[in-house]
């Protein structure tokens, strides 16, 4: 039960954030740049300046390897982008993402 939980989630992260994720401002061909720096609230803000904000649902603020992070409570949660965009037009797609497991192993 718990792997199928584990791949739900991760499912939702690919679903949900189809974009490219990038944390460093401004590069050229950034479409979204999430940080989770905020540590409190309901939104995570977009630094591509291309206004893709975050709201989260029934996650938590936790301090991250470096500044903040989100911890997912359950399988009810996750992020939505709170504007629509496409990455149809790139060729290319890079999705970075620190993930750290404090559950059982999959195995």
């Amino acid at each position: 039960m718990k792997k199928k939980s584990f791949y739900k989630n991760i499912t939702l992260i690919f679903l949900l954030l189809p974009g490219m994720i990038n944390f460093v401002k401004g590069e050229e061909g950034c479409i979204l740049s999430i940080g989770f720096d905020e540590g409190k609230g309901k939104i995570a803000y977009d630094s591509s300046g291309n206004n893709h904000h975050a709201t989260l649902h029934n996650c938590s603020w936790v301090e991250g390897k470096s500044g903040k992070g989100i911890r997912f409570k359950d399988i009810d949660s996750y992020i939505s982008i709170n504007s629509p965009f496409s990455c149809n037009s790139h060729s290319e797609l890079t999705i970075d993402l620190w993930v750290k497991w404090r559950g059982k192993s999959l195995d």
